[in-house]
């Protein structure tokens, strides 16, 4: 749909906005892991909605077939399934520095006693 439109990438910190037509302001209030969150700010009669939304409305007013429905289910599985898999990754990423500050308790734990401890890592290379 955008074929007949330009493209401009801009860079924002936390607290910055950009200004679209100056009546549209766009503010980055947040900004955690892999998600930014925004305020949006714009005239009443303007529509604001995401971008799978905005799809499912184009393509039901091509077709008049009303998929925007279907479409939005579809994206929910899709963030269902990616905020499972960074919840997967965390979970990793806890499990392997809990290995480490164990390995790392033994190692203290035997240089201050001189003697191995239970899982006989003192003294390994």
């Amino acid at each position: 749909m955008m074929s007949d439109r330009g493209r401009l990438i801009l860079q924002r910190m936390l607290g910055e906005e950009i200004v679209i037509g100056g009546e549209i302001r766009v503010r980055v209030c947040e900004i955690r892991g892999g998600k930014v969150k925004l305020s949006i700010e714009s005239p009443r009669d303007v529509p604001v909605n995401r971008g799978e939304v905005q799809d499912a409305i184009d393509a039901e007013q091509l077709t008049g077939t009303p998929r925007g429905e279907v479409e939005i289910e579809e994206a929910r599985k899709r963030r269902a399934a990616m905020k499972a898999a960074q919840q997967r990754i965390q979970d990793q990423k806890k499990a392997h520095d809990h290995g480490r500050y164990a390995v790392q308790q033994s190692v203290v734990a035997a240089s201050t006693t001189g003697q191995p401890d239970a899982g006989g890592l003192a003294g390994e290379s």
